[in-house]
């Protein structure tokens, strides 16, 4: 079953809302956060600036991914560890709010989602 259209809009508006308030506006040309939602999870990113201005490549890098389970309509927070793989986020129990795991990862806990 797919994420709901409202479900899906809601948790992006929120993401959204994430991304530009946690990186202050002087920072915003050498590195930002950005998401993608693909089916039912979205995935956060911090995008850093090239080091080298002549390639033009930004680096992204997972840092959280939220999960929705449409039977149970609850988020699942996970962390992504260093060799790509995706670990559930053990402190904090499924929610029917984002807007809980949002906090989760902005708090950030034991730097688990940012380095």
């Amino acid at each position: 079953m797919p994420l709901p259209q409202a479900v899906r809009d809601h948790a992006e508006r929120l993401l959204f809302e994430f991304c530009l308030l946690r990186v202050p506006e002087r920072m915003r040309s050498w590195y930002h956060l950005k998401f993608r939602t693909r089916l039912n999870t979205l995935t956060l990113y911090e995008c850093r600036a090239p080091r080298d201005a002549r390639s033009g490549q930004w680096t992204k890098s997972p840092c959280a991914q939220f999960r929705f389970d449409p039977e149970q309509a609850m988020w699942t927070l996970y962390w992504a560890g260093r060799n790509g793989r995706w670990f559930l986020y053990d402190d904090l129990a499924p929610t029917p709010d984002i807007a809980r795991l949002i906090a989760e990862v902005d708090a950030n806990p034991g730097g688990v989602f940012f380095g």
